[in-house]
């Protein structure tokens, strides 16, 4: 069932260079149970949303440094805002301007003087209608995920038999036939374990997921992540070269999934770094203006992968959505993704002319 706008508590982000204005409609909406916040022009509004989330913006048009338009555009470039709804306030209605309105990525027009009654009928509109989508969304992951399921039992379903082959319980195998089961086990392996991750991204969604943030060591959570890829690591006989620049690596996070982040992390790095290779891992505490963050940095010692196809690897829902085909498989690099944007951080990957391919997480840290 859809909760009822109304009953929600809303955030609205309140973007316009009049104070008056600007004070008027936040009373308005704070009066009609909404939250808000303000912004005087786009180029404010733009470094808000770097940590304020809203559910909708009300933006207007003609404002100094930046106007609207231009705001709207580069609103719609960050993922976390793509469908954030954009509601213009505009003392033009000219054919032009609609079309540019809409093109720049707005969803409503409100002519000014504001009719505040009619602003709040608009604003509830479309906040039903972006939980209706929402709702569908959900609705979506869920069947995603119980499909996801019954492969992943039809695969371990077959792997059962192959099992009892490989350990000749119906009679003895040639070399050659224990070649073939070996290469079947292998890909099926390959196959389980996609489908695996690919049922933890059918529920996974980073906005919505409820994080438990205690103090805890960054240090113990990363090496109690590589413990747990141990004899994965002496197989192939990789050294991890470790530097922890601050003795105190403390910080507010959700150990399990961060722990989490990290295997999928090193798991990949591993699957890419050839025997006898070495894998470099870095872990600092920074600065970006007044917010303190903790920067990691893992290399790999694979082949070097060209930016594009790392970009790929660590959005999967990129290469879904531009039709590609990437070399890597699996979802671990794109899983470690969605948990770091959970804790409202940043990750990606770059490449490197010196040798293996690099892999940086950001995540802001609270004092």
């Amino acid at each position: 069932m859809i909760p009822k706008t109304e009953d929600i508590k809303r955030n609205v982000l309140v973007v316009d260079d009049e104070d008056t204005l600007r004070l008027l409609l936040s009373t308005c909406l704070e009066d009609s149970g909404f939250n808000t916040a303000s912004a005087e022009n786009g180029v404010q509004c733009l470094k808000l949303l770097q940590s304020y989330v809203p559910d909708l913006i009300l933006l207007d048009v003609h404002m100094p440094v930046m106007n609207g338009f231009e705001t709207a555009a580069e609103i719609r470039k960050v993922k976390a805002h793509v469908k954030t709804p954009i509601v213009f306030l505009t003392g033009a209605s000219t054919p032009e301007a609609l079309k540019r309105g809409f093109e720049s990525g707005g969803d409503e027009y409100l002519y000014k003087p504001i009719n505040t009654d009619e602003l709040l009928i608009r604003i509830r509109a479309l906040l039903r209608m972006r939980d209706a989508e929402a709702e569908v969304e959900k609705i979506t992951r869920n069947f995603q995920y119980l499909l996801v399921q019954d492969f992943l039992n039809y695969s371990t379903a077959v792997k059962i038999p192959l099992t009892l082959l490989a350990q000749e319980f119906a009679g003895s195998l040639n070399e050659q036939q224990k070649e073939i089961i070996t290469i079947a086990t292998t890909a099926l392996d390959e196959h389980i374990q996609l489908l695996q991750e690919s049922a933890q991204v059918a529920l996974f969604d980073p906005k919505n997921i409820l994080l438990t943030k205690v103090k805890s060591d960054i240090k113990e959570i990363f090496e109690h992540s590589l413990s747990k890829l141990e004899s994965l690591i002496n197989q192939k006989k990789i050294r991890i070269e470790k530097e922890y620049k601050n003795n105190d690596l403390k910080a507010y996070v959700d150990a399990d999934h961060i722990a989490q982040a990290f295997q999928f992390l090193i798991s990949q790095a591993v699957n890419l770094t050839p025997e006898n290779g070495r894998i470099d891992v870095t872990f600092e505490f920074s600065r970006n203006n007044d917010q303190k963050q903790l920067k990691f940095v893992v290399r790999d010692g694979g082949a070097f992968i060209e930016t594009s196809e790392l970009e790929l690897m660590v959005d999967r829902f990129e290469q879904a959505r531009l039709n590609k085909v990437v070399m890597v498989k699996n979802l671990s690099l794109t899983l470690c993704k969605m948990i770091i944007e959970a804790h409202e951080g940043k990750f990606w990957a770059e490449n490197s002319d010196t040798g293996g391919n690099y892999y940086i997480g950001i995540i802001p840290i609270s004092e």
